[in-house]
């Protein structure tokens, strides 16, 4: 397993909705984020934390963050907002040519919609192929009764 890509490594394997390593010789944070939703054993939130709290404890060998979602077909985007949040704050990682994400034809729903915020919020740098979806299409609509009186 060692010979595959970073890509593959954990997809092929474990099949983790969102993980991460760190990647020494290239000083940066690669984030695999394949599903918008909480995993076993792990809510979507705990991930950030965990993820920002492992950023903050190997912060001098981290210059790039890389979040990888070629195979993210989406979610629930409400459970978005945590990690938006995170990266806006992080100074050093919220500047052009520090912050990236990978996209391609797997991704689609939730994931668009993320990159859309983040476009808007964030200096991110979007490479890879295009999306599945638009960035501008409407996700996570919620149903409204009405009713007469």
């Amino acid at each position: 397993m060692d010979a595959l890509p970073l890509q593959l490594k954990r997809l092929l394997t474990t099949r983790d909705n969102s993980w991460f390593e760190l990647v020494e010789k290239d000083r940066l944070l690669y984030l695999q984020f394949n599903a918008v939703c909480d995993a076993r054993g792990e809510s979507f939130e705990a991930f950030n934390r965990r993820l920002w709290n492992f950023y903050h404890q190997n912060r001098e060998k981290v210059e790039k963050l890389v979040v990888d979602l070629r195979y993210n077909g989406g979610g629930n985007g409400n459970l978005l907002r945590p990690l938006i949040h995170s990266l806006i704050k992080e100074d050093a990682i919220n500047q052009r040519g520090m912050l990236f994400v990978i996209t391609g034809a797997g991704t689609f729903s939730a994931a668009v919609s993320w990159i859309a915020r983040m476009r808007e919020h964030t200096e991110v740098i979007v490479v890879g192929e295009p999306a599945a979806g638009r960035l501008n299409w409407c996700s996570d609509v919620t149903s409204l009764r009405l009713g007469c009186r």
